[in-house]
């Protein structure tokens, strides 16, 4: 003869641990899902622009000035200086390290273990340089194609014997 069936109370164990089981299932799959879309309790924050920080030129007083950069490399040189004590624009990049003019101009914070930029908080309500041009001492640039000097040949060319 056949063997006899479970008695109910075993079968009702086994199925109702599948069901367990099948809702352990359900649970996880919510709680992924969950996961994955956008949580409804929490703001959206748009992405902040850069900040613009102003910084005055403060090399010694044997150097004219700090020698623009093409790149965040001390060694990359644009043939032009941003004057000492002139007031310059721009964001901070690198930890600190350099402050960027534009898409290819570039200040070094330091050099060795000068400081060469001093921030200089502004006074104007609207931030500093926003929308505007980036000055750079005499023969401060215009609004236009980068690098942010000015004319060609003006009074910041930088020496033979190289700027800071």
């Amino acid at each position: 003869p056949p063997p006899p069936p479970p008695p109910p109370s075993a079968a009702a164990s086994q199925q109702g641990g599948g069901q367990q089981a099948s809702q352990s299932r359900q649970q996880a799959n919510a709680t992924a899902a969950n996961d994955a879309a956008p949580r409804q309790d929490a703001p959206h924050v748009p992405p902040q622009a850069p900040q613009v920080l102003q910084f005055q030129v403060t090399v010694p007083n044997q150097y004219p000035g700090v020698q623009y950069r093409k790149s965040m490399n001390l060694e990359d040189r644009w043939p032009k200086y941003a004057q000492n004590h002139s007031i310059v624009h721009g964001v901070i990049e690198e930890g600190g390290q350099w402050l960027r003019l534009s898409n290819d101009t570039f200040l070094p914070m330091r050099v060795g273990e000068i400081t060469v930029l001093r921030h200089m908080p502004t006074t104007d309500s609207a931030g500093a340089g926003v929308g505007s041009a980036l000055a750079t001492g005499a023969g401060a640039g215009a609004a236009g194609p980068t690098p942010p000097w000015g004319r060609a040949g003006g009074p910041n060319e930088a020496p033979s014997s190289g700027g800071f």
